[in-house]
């Protein structure tokens, strides 16, 4: 009895020492996300956010948000990590290959042109080239805009690039969309005139990893729960 009785505790003793081991062990993924309002905020509320939170995984991670220019890069120095809102349009990103994995899309965001209240809709990059346009700064446009000769006023907040508008400081900016509509709603404006069914980008919101072991289970993880959501 004695000697069964040790022999318990022995095991229960073992076990919990591999599971110790296990959990120290575990590769803990920084998830490192576009402060957006909206989707992405620094208080957790954002709808991506909720989608990631939803997250059953036994892959520890964490969920960083900071400005785009700081997000990409730490995403681009750090080994076991994630980005947010991106995808592997090689069009935006050079994320591709063997070494990334991405989600399904969260959503779907779109690029527009938006212009002075009462002027006329603009919905092509050639309308732009004598206009004082301006964008947010260090968020991915695209090639096709990044290479279109537009010389952009880029400021810090798609606020920033409204407020320029209605002072008659810049003739339009270009902006993401729902980014764009949650502004437009906290300053209590309707959205300025745009051609909504003519974006100029498309853009898929995933989360893309560098590839590990814990990553390969986070976006499965993350599947799951953006397949039940969508």
């Amino acid at each position: 009895m004695i000697a069964n009785n040790a022999k318990q505790v022995y095991l229960t003793i073992l076990l919990c020492c591999v599971l110790s081991f296990s959990a120290l062990g575990a590769e803990k993924v920084a998830i490192f996300a576009v402060q957006i309002d909206g989707l992405h905020q620094a208080d957790g509320k954002g709808r991506y956010d909720k989608i990631i939170s939803l997250i059953k995984t036994e892959i520890p991670f964490e969920m960083k948000v900071y400005p785009p220019k700081r997000v990409f890069s730490l995403f681009d120095k750090c080994l076991i990590c994630c980005v947010s809102p991106v995808n592997q349009n090689t069009d935006f990103y050079q994320y591709t290959g063997d070494n990334y994995l991405q989600s399904k899309p969260m959503s779907i965001a779109k690029i527009y042109i938006f212009t002075k209240p009462n002027t006329k809709v603009i919905s092509t990059l050639s309308e732009l080239q004598t206009l004082r346009v301006g964008a947010r700064s260090g968020m991915p446009y695209g090639k096709k805009i990044e290479n279109s000769g537009i010389n952009f006023t880029f400021l810090p907040t798609i606020k920033n690039n409204i407020v320029m508008v209605l002072n008659n400081r810049l003739d339009a900016f270009i902006a993401y969309v729902p980014d764009a509509y949650k502004i437009f709603d906290q300053l209590e404006l309707s959205a300025f005139p745009h051609d909504i069914n003519n974006p100029i980008s498309v853009h898929e919101d995933s989360i893309v990893c560098k590839k590990s072991n814990s990553t390969v289970e986070l976006i499965k993880d993350a599947n799951v729960v953006i397949s039940n959501i969508n």
